[in-house]
């Protein structure tokens, strides 16, 4: 057993290295996690749901999986499939990962420095590649934009959590990864990753300034070098204010009825169409894995094609929505107000605080981010959310 809680303890120190700089890596690391979770059990006869500290994440999580089974069970449509299913298997892991992080023990100041050198990394990375002039203006490394510009957001945020306890020198650390997950941010050119990242960034100074007053000045610095950094990278590759414009643009050309396969109009016609889906089949919705099909058969005949073409509605609340009904929504509104909540009530607690306040950037950066994107449709953002969830919440619930 020694040796198993060595691997596991490797295993997530080096989850924020790959996550988002290799490919397969992260979900391959998440997969690892889950079958040691699973060894544990059987080889300790232990059960996620039954233990105190861990049950109630297991259930939210599995409950989650099994609303989305059910989706397909019922659904009727054509473009059903259970292989879709396999993109929300890392919640039917979810019960087994967080037992294997249950029965280590890794300091905050460890764990934190993994995510620090991962989101040095992934500052790097982009930064190779601007000077390289590949990316098109998009700099992700080997990521999809949207899916890279997200976590980066909260890894970000991470690297700074922990100034409480930590030395000049460990402060000065934060600063350089917090300066080069701003780069990894502004790079890859996310709309809905840079609003969420300006977002949280306030909710960060706010918390820092309530609940511990005696901080204000390393939170403060952070979230100068955070701003400065940004608005430097900014004007500098001169890409955030084009991107600006054209939402501004599209908006326009959209409420006319003009270009609407554009990138904003596509996504309002989505949520447009994609709400009239829901209210024909309010209760089940259509099955995990169809809202597009379904969302486009309400859409303008000029974005149908477009809309199918997609496997979600670019907005997780209206994607489950359309896709489980109801039902569907607060499963999600679960997965998401538990942690929020659980880590809500312990802000207070100084001993605790870092953990606290890690899990209430978590919950709401996927709260905002899924405004305007898929945060729980793909392997590397659903592993994200349950790998830092399993590492949190059994240190909340104790």
């Amino acid at each position: 057993m020694i040796r198993a809680k060595k691997f596991i303890v490797f295993l997530i120190l080096a989850f924020p290295l790959v996550i988002i700089s290799v490919k397969v890596l992260g979900p391959l690391i998440f997969l690892l996690l889950a079958i040691m979770g699973i060894y544990i059990a059987i080889s300790e006869k232990l059960s996620p749901f039954s233990m105190e500290d861990i049950r109630l994440f297991s259930w939210i999580t599995f409950g989650y999986f099994l609303v989305m089974l059910f989706s397909v069970v019922l659904s009727n449509e054509p473009t059903n499939s259970w292989i879709h299913l396999s993109r929300k298997s890392q919640f039917l892991m979810a019960p087994f990962v967080v037992l294997a992080f249950y029965k280590v023990d890794i300091s905050i100041k460890t764990f934190l420095n993994s995510v620090k050198v991962g989101t040095i990394i992934i500052g790097l990375i982009v930064s190779v590649q601007y000077l390289l002039g590949y990316g098109g203006g998009r700099l992700s490394g080997m990521f999809n934009p949207n899916t890279f510009g997200d976590l980066a957001v909260l890894m970000t945020l991470f690297t700074i959590v922990g100034v409480k306890e930590e030395s000049i020198k460990e402060f000065r650390w934060s600063l350089i990864a917090l300066f080069f997950g701003v780069v990894a941010i502004v790079m890859s050119n996310s709309r809905g990753a840079i609003l969420s990242f300006m977002i949280v960034l306030l909710l960060y100074a706010i918390l820092m300034h309530k609940v511990l007053p005696h901080m204000r000045k390393r939170s403060w610095i952070a979230v100068a070098v955070g701003v400065t950094t940004f608005i430097t990278i900014s004007l500098g590759v001169g890409i955030t204010d084009k991107r600006v414009e054209i939402v501004q643009t599209q908006i326009e050309q959209w409420k006319i009825g003009d270009n609407l396969t554009s990138s904003v109009g596509v996504r309002l016609e989505m949520y447009q169409s994609g709400i009239k889906a829901f209210l024909d089949s309010p209760l089940v919705g259509y099955g995990y894995r169809n809202s597009t099909a379904v969302a486009s058969r309400y859409a303008n005949q000029d974005a149908k094609e477009a809309i199918y073409r997609y496997t979600h509605l670019h907005n997780e609340y209206l994607t489950n929505m359309v896709s489980a009904g109801i039902i569907g929504l607060l499963s999600l509104l679960i997965l998401l107000g538990v942690p929020l909540v659980s880590s809500i009530r312990v802000l207070h607690r100084d001993s605790i605080f870092p953990f606290a306040l890690m899990g209430v950037l978590l919950v709401v950066g996927y709260a905002t981010l899924g405004v305007t994107h898929g945060m729980l449709e793909w392997e590397y953002e659903n592993s994200f959310y349950i790998y830092f969830l399993a590492y949190l919440m059994p240190k909340l619930w104790r």
